[in-house]
């Protein structure tokens, strides 16, 4: 009988745009086979307390000046990005259905803002 069932979050659950490869293509940086592991590096291992505070920890990562403009556009882009997550469809209905005979349990590798999107979903 299973008792567990884990799922992780993006490409499973849902999806979103994709932040990492904004970030890539507005500052130039060289598309490369560890590129999206040096961001969740950088994005998804530290709870943040502000969309500002991720901002500069992802840039000083890859050596991105840290400005007004460069922080603002790091935030509008993570604001779309969460605005813009979809659920799959069947998603809330086969997970309601799963939680009655089982426990059920999210294992991402994501950060503390994308995890919100739960709440939106109405699966948390």
């Amino acid at each position: 009988m299973i008792k567990v069932i884990l799922f992780d979050l993006w490409k499973t659950l849902g999806d979103k745009p994709s932040a990492s490869e904004a970030l890539r293509k507005k500052f130039n940086i060289k598309k490369h086979d560890g590129f999206l592991h040096e961001y969740e590096v950088a994005d998804h291992l530290k709870r943040y307390e502000s969309l500002e505070s991720m901002a500069k920890h992802v840039y000083k990562y890859f050596n991105i000046p840290i400005t007004k403009e460069t922080i603002k556009w790091f935030a509008a882009e993570k604001k779309y990005s969460y605005s813009n997550a979809k659920v799959y469809a069947g998603i809330p209905n086969l997970l309601s259905d799963l939680s009655k005979d089982c426990k059920l349990v999210l294992i991402s590798n994501t950060n503390n803002f994308d995890i919100k999107v739960l709440d939106k979903w109405g699966i948390r």
